[in-house]
């Protein structure tokens, strides 16, 4: 996320919206950099069209219905995309057919990537709400959008009823660590997922205890 140290930028020209569908291009791109190594391994070098298709269907755990978007002067500057427990359970099917659907290669490759994605959010509980991706574009990183976007996450977790708010990082995401410790966000565990042609992704699970008001 950076530093939160600028504010050269007018807060008034920020504007909040849920996206559409139409905003698939810049979602994949964001989605994307959040994780280009664990989207390279499930998805190999098709990652950003399967996303970009998933994010402008209903019904899945990529969806535009998932997703709150930033706006700086009419542009798309950031966005969070999240869920509560709820969501994964009724939408992890569909979203699997929809990326086999996607991606034109071996059917074993494509079930066992299925799996791992799968393994990344299968063990959350019933009063967790799950960021799944949030990001910044560069340009736009420095001014305080991360902690706008999260506050909007911890806003819907709490109409949902939930108690934490929960999230995963690549390990070696230094910057991103930072960021959530700095904003509350406590380690919970670490895991390995184990990709074909012997390929990791080291992932840390964090959590963030919802106050009630």
């Amino acid at each position: 996320m950076g530093s939160e140290k600028r504010n050269d930028l007018n807060k008034e020209n920020m504007k909040i919206r849920f996206a559409r569908p139409a905003d698939n291009i810049e979602l994949a791109e964001l989605i994307y950099i959040t994780g280009q190594d664990l989207f390279l391994n499930m998805f190999g070098k098709k990652a950003k069209n399967v996303l970009s298709g998933l994010s402008k269907k209903e019904n899945n755990l990529f969806s535009y219905e998932h997703c709150k978007i930033i706006e700086v002067d009419e542009s798309i500057a950031g966005m969070i995309l999240g869920y509560g427990f709820e969501t994964i359970k009724t939408e992890s099917k569909y979203t699997g057919t929809l990326i086999v659907k996607h991606l034109c290669i071996n059917f074993i490759f494509k079930v066992f990537n299925l799996v791992k994605m799968d393994s990344i959010i299968s063990d959350l509980k019933k009063d967790d709400y799950y960021i799944s991706n949030v990001a910044v574009f560069k340009k736009y990183r420095g001014y305080g959008i991360g902690k706008i976007l999260i506050k909007e996450s911890v806003k819907d977790a709490k109409r949902l009823n939930k108690m934490r708010i929960t999230l995963d990082v690549e390990d070696d995401n230094e910057k991103a660590i930072g960021f959530y410790y700095h904003i509350g966000f406590k380690y919970l565990k670490k895991k390995t997922i184990n990709f074909i042609f012997d390929r990791k992704i080291s992932l840390i699970r964090m959590v963030k205890s919802i106050e009630k008001e």
